[in-house]
């Protein structure tokens, strides 16, 4: 069952002014990774998010899938990505960057390069000359951990709290952890207390840091 501009808009949100890259975008990871991958790009661990984070973690994978129409083992790279394994997801991410380059570039996918092992993926250019190549997948970087952290924290906030309303926090830089700390108080005002807000926050440093909207229901 193939993706509609309607579905995209109400699970993940806007498609902006070329629905019809997105819609191609979507169908394309779906026909090669399933539904429920695409699906799983909305699921955290605070339930299910829309917006433009997971509507581009889709677009991005349909990105780096068009490698595969050129690489040969393709269906076994699939397969792997189906579940969810970020270090094949760093070899696609690398085929496709080696690909783009060129496109005259064949691709094999975990190559014999004998005694018994295999390479992540070989590149062979026009002139015969052959490389083979391994990833190794970056650890989590401090700043992404940190990040992490802070959305946690945020959305244990929210999570606590026993009525519907909707709650937006922009960041305009990455604050501090005394910002948070003050920020954290701000939620819990803004969800208790039942009245639609505005709210900048953090105005006593150099810049604002947050703009808070509470609209309750």
């Amino acid at each position: 069952m193939s993706y509609t501009v309607e579905e995209i808009e109400k699970d993940w949100g806007p498609t902006g002014p070329f629905p019809e890259i997105v819609v191609d975008a979507f169908n394309r990871v779906e026909q090669i990774l399933g539904r429920d991958w695409v699906a799983s790009t909305r699921k955290t661990p605070g339930g299910q998010v829309r917006g433009l984070s997971p509507l581009l973690s889709v677009m991005s994978m349909s990105g780096r899938l068009t490698v595969l129409d050129a690489t040969e083992g393709a269906a076994k790279l699939a397969d792997k990505l189906k579940k969810h394994d970020v270090s094949v997801e760093a070899e696609l991410t690398a085929m496709h960057l080696l690909y783009v380059r060129n496109k005259n570039f064949k691709i094999k996918y975990e190559p014999d390069v004998g005694n018994g092992r295999k390479a992540d993926f070989s590149i062979q250019a026009e002139d015969g000359d052959l490389t083979y190549v391994e990833v190794t997948r970056p650890d989590i970087s401090e700043v992404r951990e940190r990040l992490t952290d802070i959305l946690e924290r945020i959305t244990s906030l929210v999570r606590e709290t026993k009525r519907q309303f909707a709650l937006e926090v922009l960041f305009k830089r990455e604050p501090d952890d005394e910002e948070i700390r003050e920020l954290t108080g701000y939620i819990q005002q803004l969800c208790a207390d039942g009245t639609n807000k505005r709210q900048e926050v953090g105005a006593r440093w150099l810049s604002t840091c947050f703009r808070l909207w509470s609209v309750h229901s």
